[in-house]
């Protein structure tokens, strides 16, 4: 009895329940087979740029369609991946093509293609974008900055004007998800940018970011909106430096990744200055005295005679100067000081 004799005669004897299940095993395993062989052929994808924009991306893509090399948009088109194996050869491709991807504007480099015979004009214009194009550059090397775009404007400069208009900058920046800048990364943008140029203070300089929120406005026009920002962020970083410090430990017993720790902590945020002054014995240093005499004669009659006697008046006064020494003590309580902390704990 050959092998298709003993599966008929085994199909035959079973049930009409039992020949579905086993029609379904057959099809699952010939589905598995199927989907595994496909995925092992599939080539490792690797990413080819990231943070494109819809331009440049479009651009590679429709380079990669022609050349016939597979590719992978992802990220709402702003990543493009390609086989591992071809990544820096479709890189260096591309390059010979001058489809690169830009990364803002361009800087210094302006001026290496610049014609002869440029008037002042376009010169100014030239330098005034490689500026920007370069301090762009320099901001997006803050950490949670992808992008940022720098614009500045220059009063017009005339013989017959002496002051003028000041220089004015705005700043737009592109943030990492889920990062916020912090208000000294904030000043330190606005003091690089006034560095850099000419005329311009750190007051001139505008701050946003790419989902239209003025960065800056708070912290240099209401004082209590910035103590309030300064409360919030140091808040935030006792209860994370006190979170990872539990974690760490919690982690070395349970393992890592198995404990989740989130805190809450009440803060002292009041400062308070006490001045003491104390006063000792004094010690003399001058004195004066001051006297004077009076004297009045005696009235006698006509024989000579002595009516009434004379009499002298004395009177003085002395005055002493002290030098009292004093010791003055200044205390200052920094504010920041822990007066609660709440810990929940999930592992």
């Amino acid at each position: 009895m050959g092998f298709f004799q003993n599966i008929n005669a085994v199909w035959q004897k079973i049930g009409l329940m039992q020949r579905a299940l086993l029609v379904a095993i057959v099809l699952a395993c010939v589905i598995t087979g199927v989907l595994l062989t496909q995925w092992a052929a599939r080539p490792d994808m690797r990413l080819l740029f990231g943070n494109l924009d819809i331009e440049s991306s479009s651009r590679i893509a429709e380079k990669l369609s022609e050349s016939g090399i597979p590719y992978e948009i992802r990220n709402e088109g702003r990543s493009l991946f390609v086989p591992a194996d071809q990544l820096y050869t479709i890189r260096a491709s591309l390059s010979r093509d001058g489809l690169l991807p830009r990364t803002g504007e361009p800087g210094y480099e302006i001026f290496d293609k610049e014609k002869i015979g440029v008037s002042p004009l376009v010169q100014r214009m030239n330098y005034n974008r490689a500026l920007q194009g370069e301090l762009a550059k320099t901001i997006q090397v803050f950490d949670g900055i992808e992008f940022a775009r720098v614009h500045i404007v220059r009063p017009e400069q005339t013989m017959f004007t002496t002051d003028g208009q000041k220089a004015s900058a705005s700043v737009m920046v592109r943030l990492r998800p889920g990062f916020k800048l912090s208000a000294t990364t904030i000043t330190a943008i606005q003091n690089l940018v006034a560095g850099a140029v000419e005329g311009l203070g750190p007051q001139q300089v505008t701050l946003a970011d790419s989902q239209g929120r003025l960065l800056n406005r708070q912290e240099a026009n209401d004082p209590i909106l910035s103590g309030a920002s300064t409360y919030k962020e140091y808040k935030a970083a006792v209860e994370q430096e006190m979170a990872d410090r539990l974690t760490r430990s919690l982690e070395q017993v349970l393992g890592p990744g198995r404990a989740a720790v989130m805190t809450n902590a009440m803060l002292d945020m009041t400062q308070e200055t006490v001045v003491t002054t104390t006063y000792e014995k004094g010690i003399p240093l001058e004195e004066t005295i001051d006297e004077t005499t009076t004297t009045q004669e005696g009235a006698t009659d006509e024989d000579g005679r002595v009516i009434e006697p004379g009499s002298s008046e004395r009177t003085g006064s002395t005055v002493s100067k002290y030098k009292i020494p004093e010791t003055r003590t200044t205390r200052t309580t920094v504010p920041g000081r822990i007066t609660g902390l709440s810990v929940s704990v999930v592992a």
